[in-house]
């Protein structure tokens, strides 16, 4: 499997967990939900990376054995969001770009509304 995409995807799972921690740990309403939402679109970005993934034959299995988790959600999520473009956009191919607008939209929206809690 190409390290980059190993990375990535390990990338997506501790960004999971470390939404999820912040979601259920936050005395905020606000913050809550735009971090339920958020997650959502993690777990779902990230599945959807996996499976074209291995529709396209560029990885075989996954395996997230070793992940480091992050606190400040809205750093690792532009951090994630970034690795995430540089490297469709290093392989060219635009369904991962496109996949990469939809979730950069999301850290935006999560920002936005982080603003408000």
């Amino acid at each position: 499997m190409d390290k980059s995409i190993d990375i990535l995807i390990r990338k997506f799972y501790s960004l999971s967990v470390a939404t999820h921690i912040a979601h259920v740990n936050t005395k905020s309403f606000a913050a809550h939900e735009a971090l339920g939402d958020f997650l959502a679109k993690v777990d779902e970005t990230k599945d959807r990376l996996i499976e074209y993934q291995i529709g396209e034959r560029k990885i075989v299995k996954v395996s997230a054995s070793i992940l480091e988790i992050g606190e400040d959600i809205e750093k690792e999520a532009d951090m994630v969001s970034s690795m995430f473009t540089s490297y469709a956009k290093l392989n060219a191919d635009e369904a991962m770009i496109n996949l990469c607008g939809e979730f950069e939209e999301a850290v935006g929206k999560l920002k936005f509304f982080l603003m408000l809690k």
